[in-house]
């Protein structure tokens, strides 16, 4: 008579097989966590060119119009009524990360009250970007127009910016753009 052995079925798994599989799981999603980080600032970056790109468009259209360009004070204008830009795009657009106005400054080559003969908009970048090989690194502190945010007479607190590209604190690599 042959002995049917009887082998005894173990359903499920061991706590050793569950930990392995844990971990690797665990891995696998750093991995993807990580390279998912990077992919979003690579994207927030694009963003934040385009929307430098969307107003250098309509601050042209704006001089198109009118023969100037707006100074800061204007283009930080909450109100739709009296932002000038309005016309051609609003909602101004604003960092992605942060909410913040992009930086913009309106130029001017006269004396202190002279209106803005041109502009100087940029933005901090999160990573080191090609596009930052083309842009000005151009300093408006000083060039700055002071125009009052409803366009008539002078205003303070029109302050200019630095876009020298310097990875350093939170001023990352600035791309900006002169006109």
């Amino acid at each position: 008579m042959i002995k049917k052995i009887l082998y005894k079925k173990n359903k499920g798994f061991t706590i050793l097989e569950l930990l392995v599989v844990v971990a690797i799981i665990g891995l696998l999603s750093a991995v993807v966590m990580a390279s998912l980080n990077s992919s979003r600032s690579k994207g927030r970056d694009a963003r934040r060119i385009e929307d430098i790109r969307q107003i250098i468009n309509a601050t042209e259209l704006y001089f198109n119009a009118t023969g100037k360009y707006p100074s800061r004070a204007q283009f930080e204008n909450p109100i739709k009524a009296q932002n000038p830009l309005s016309l051609y795009l609003w909602p101004i657009p604003k960092d992605p990360k942060t909410n913040l106005q992009y930086n913009f400054s309106g130029v001017r080559t006269g004396g202190v009250n002279t209106p803005c003969t041109g502009y100087h908009v940029g933005v901090s970048l999160e990573n080191n970007n090609k596009v930052l090989q083309s842009d000005s690194d151009f300093s408006s502190i000083a060039n700055n127009c002071r125009v009052a945010p409803n366009g008539s007479g002078t205003s303070g607190g029109n302050n200019g910016f630095n876009g020298i590209d310097t990875p350093s604190g939170t001023n990352q690599y600035k791309y900006d753009i002169r006109r």
